[in-house]
């Protein structure tokens, strides 16, 4: 059953991916749903951050957010900009708004 945009996806999204980049960790599992809760741990989610930074170097910045339904779910791409190179934030919201995924990406992956 597919559900309608979640109108302030795009903003929640932004907002998830800067609590992330800052190391925020605990902000940022307080919006995951269940299964993302016992999926992904505060060490998960700096081993991840600790993985891209060490690739790519520091964030930089955020491009447009691009959002639309896939399924059951608003799904939010943002571009990320680091010291050398690009990635996507890709994050996917349920119809409560909890945080069902999240992946930081390589631009053609998305």
């Amino acid at each position: 059953m597919s559900q309608a945009l979640l109108p302030e996806a795009a903003a929640l999204a932004v907002n998830l991916l800067a609590d992330y980049a800052a190391g925020k960790y605990e902000t940022v599992r307080s919006h995951f749903d269940d299964t993302m809760l016992d999926a992904v741990s505060l060490e998960k989610l700096a081993e991840g951050h600790a993985q891209v930074t060490g690739l790519i170097g520091a964030y930089e910045s955020m491009g447009e957010p691009f959002a639309r339904v896939i399924g059951d779910y608003t799904v939010v791409d943002v571009p990320l900009q680091f010291e050398a190179g690009d990635m996507v934030g890709r994050v996917s919201y349920s119809a409560d708004r909890k945080v069902a995924g999240l992946f930081v990406m390589k631009p053609e992956a998305a």
